[in-house]
């Protein structure tokens, strides 16, 4: 998933719609990448516990997105639905720094190795 980092309307932008396009930011789902690094942790301790110990920012790190219509719009916490969970995207390079993190795991080191050639 892609974010147009100067766009101020905020949404998400289809992969295929952002080919060769300038000021495009890779985002992760936070919700699948929990999945694949198999925690025992539950989504939101572990999505807090991230953002506090790699002191990530809001709108810089990570965003949050609601369902607008037919597309994905960026938007604060305040505005998701709070039993949603596949609404938090991590920037490519926030996403690498947690893999690596996770790297004593096999799963972690996997992804880490993946994200690396995004």
């Amino acid at each position: 998933m892609n974010t147009h980092d100067n766009d101020s309307e905020g949404y998400l932008i289809p992969e295929n719609e952002a080919d060769n396009k300038i000021g495009y930011a890779k985002m992760v789902k936070a919700h699948v990448m929990h999945r694949h690094l198999h925690l025992k942790q539950d989504f939101s301790t572990w999505f807090n516990d991230c953002v506090e110990k790699f002191d990530l920012k809001e709108g810089v790190d990570f965003v949050f997105t609601k369902q607008e219509w037919n597309r994905q719009k960026i938007c604060p916490k305040s505005e998701i639905e709070t039993d949603k969970t596949d609404n938090h995207y991590f920037k490519i390079h926030v996403a690498k720094k947690i893999a690596q993190a996770e790297r004593h795991r096999n799963y972690g080191r996997i992804l880490y190795q993946d994200l690396c050639f995004h």
